[in-house]
């Protein structure tokens, strides 16, 4: 079973590249992956316990990290901030448990 720090990784992985691909080619099948991606990735994020070493493992092998906020930023957008909404979590909630501190250095 793979473990939930990977699949949260994965999903923001593969939501950046969806949101770059329809940035460039406006792909209409794509809006709805991409709101599904951020949706799960908030459901997952919020509702179970990560281990955070293992997670920021994860982070910092993928080279995620430097793309972090640029992912975190479109839970402020309309079209996924209902995401939030309807889960009843806050952006806060869901920038706490993604951002990690790398040696003293908030990651963004």
């Amino acid at each position: 079973m793979i473990e939930l720090e990977l699949l949260i990784i994965t999903k923001i992985i593969a939501a950046l590249g969806r949101s770059k691909t329809f940035d460039q080619t406006g792909s209409a099948r794509l809006p709805a992956k991409i709101w599904k991606d951020y949706r799960d990735i908030a459901v997952l994020t919020t509702m179970k316990s990560l281990d955070s070493k293992l997670y920021e493992s994860y982070l910092v092998q993928s080279n995620v990290s430097p793309l972090l906020e640029r992912f975190l930023s479109r839970y402020k957008q309309n079209e996924y901030s209902g995401i939030l909404d309807d889960l009843k979590i806050t952006y806060n909630d869901i920038e706490s448990k993604l951002k990690i501190n790398l040696m003293g250095i908030s990651v963004s």
